[in-house]
């Protein structure tokens, strides 16, 4: 067993958009408690994760095998422990196991873990319990799948509000359970991706809509920017295109980018088909909505956009992303904290996709 100097890490994470509360912070929450780390800018916009400072803050215990690249993780208080490989994604852990979105990779000296670490390995390491899994397997197809941008550690677009911190995720969690209560109302089946603040990586979430047979996909973000004048509600669909610079930005602010590395082959190929065959399907899809609500939001200047988002890659059905308004800016800000106005919002959004749903889309 040998300590390697590689293993003095810092944790590395890309804020999402000038609203952070700290630029060069990331922010990890366990227990009530947020716990601050250093953080520095990503390669390739992908957010990515280390250990050292973790080990420090959470008193844990760490070895590495030299020999098999197995490296441990011990929680002294009670005794669980983690272990995972530095070349593959899998993790697993004294009562349970579970994968990363992609593989801890070196940069320099340093071995980097992708930002799903913390809700997939640190926290089960420190609670002992395992990571939240959506058990889909037993359902049926259903016509809306509803997904609420980030959660878990990822925060997504996050400042303070009158001394209180206010979330992306959270908003997207709040605004989708009430889409989702509307659309049941007019008898659409839908799905949430996540119904609690748990972390799923961008593949898992279209996967779940593939899984599903949905009509269509539906990802819930909220928008941030460091111009102060800049607000409104947009929707994304899917382009493998880099389009304008604005589309450029929103992508890289969610952390949506496609990955360069995605493996070449049949899967691949036929995710760059049915992205090129939905877009038509997307765009009417994100001018019928978009036209639901723009009496109740304001729409940005351009409230239709295309652009290379990840979490769109891959989905079988029509999919849109929607940025409900922006939380740097004051009105939108409002907007998007009055319950009033979110439950409004998705009763127009939920109208249109029923009536979308019910007569098809021309």
């Amino acid at each position: 067993m040998l300590r390697l100097s590689f293993l003095f890490l810092f944790f590395i994470f890309v804020s999402n958009s000038q609203a952070n509360i700290e630029e060069d912070k990331w922010i990890f929450h366990f227990e009530g408690k947020n716990y601050s780390f250093q953080a520095y800018p990503s390669q390739k916009g992908l957010p990515r994760v280390s250990l050292l400072d973790i080990v420090e803050k959470f008193k844990l215990q760490m070895i590495y095998d030299d020999e098999g690249f197995l490296i441990t993780l011990r929680n002294p208080k009670t005794d669980n422990f983690i272990q995972f490989y530095t070349f593959s994604p899998h993790i697993v852990g004294k009562n349970f196991e579970s994968t990363l979105s992609k593989a801890p990779e070196f940069f320099k000296v340093e071995l980097h873990l992708p930002i799903d670490f913390g809700d997939r390995g640190l926290r089960p390491l420190l609670s002992g319990k395992p990571a939240p899994y959506i058990e889909i397997s037993n359902l049926k197809a259903v016509d809306v799948v509803i997904d609420p941008g980030h959660g878990g550690n990822d925060w997504g677009t996050h400042l303070k509000v009158n001394k209180t911190v206010v979330s992306e995720k959270e908003i997207t969690l709040k605004f989708s359970k009430i889409l989702a209560q509307e659309l049941s109302k007019l008898n659409i089946s839908n799905f949430l991706t996540r119904t609690e603040d748990s972390f799923l990586t961008l593949p898992e979430r279209t996967a779940i809509a593939n899984k599903l047979k949905a009509k269509i996909f539906l990802s819930i973000h909220v928008n941030s920017s460091p111009a102060p004048k800049q607000r409104g509600f947009e929707f994304f669909v899917l382009s493998l295109d880099e389009q304008d610079a604005e589309s450029r930005t929103a992508v890289e602010k969610e952390q949506q980018r496609i990955p360069e590395n995605l493996p070449d082959g049949f899967e691949k190929a036929l995710a760059d088909l049915r992205s090129e065959a939905q877009l038509e399907q997307s765009l009417k899809w994100a001018k019928a909505l978009n036209i639901s609500i723009g009496s109740i939001l304001v729409p940005a200047k351009q409230s239709i956009k295309m652009g290379p988002f990840y979490v769109l890659y891959g989905a079988e059905m029509p999919s849109v992303l929607l940025e409900l308004g922006f939380l740097t800016h004051p009105e939108d800000r409002k907007v998007l904290l009055n319950e009033q106005t979110l439950f409004k919002t998705a009763q127009a959004l939920s109208a249109s996709l029923a009536t979308s749903i019910k007569q098809g889309i021309k």
